[in-house]
């Protein structure tokens, strides 16, 4: 089929030149030119020479872009847990520190109090 899609070319070519020399007129000189290029394009097949793509061409591609949107995703995740849990451990130290510094206020009124009663 090759062959004969370069004979067509080969056809068209000389019909071409000859409707530059006033012989055939130039659109008979594309139809075979036109046609050998449809049959080296298509190599030749037939549409029952044809074998169906398999289902899964390109899976491998898709697969290798899903992983890398995980991959990303799980980042993103990760990141955002971190500076979540840095937000707790922030708002725990605050809390903690709130209650270090009640109790320190409630012993040094106990301590006043005792040495108020021993002054007594």
């Amino acid at each position: 089929m090759r062959g004969l899609g370069l004979f067509l070319i080969g056809v068209g070519a000389g019909l071409a030149g000859a409707a530059l020399a006033g012989r055939v007129g130039m659109v008979a000189a594309f139809v075979p030119v036109v046609a050998g290029l449809i049959l080296l394009a298509t190599k030749g097949r037939s549409a029952s020479d044809e074998t169906p793509a398999p289902a899964l061409r390109g899976l491998g591609t898709r697969v290798h872009e899903l992983l890398e949107l995980a991959e990303a995703q799980a980042a993103d995740h990760v990141a955002e847990g971190r500076r979540q849990a840095d937000d707790i451990v922030a708002q725990a130290r605050a809390e903690a520190d709130e209650i270090v510094a009640r109790a320190r206020a409630e012993a040094g009124e106990i301590e006043a109090e005792a040495r108020r009663i021993d002054a007594d």
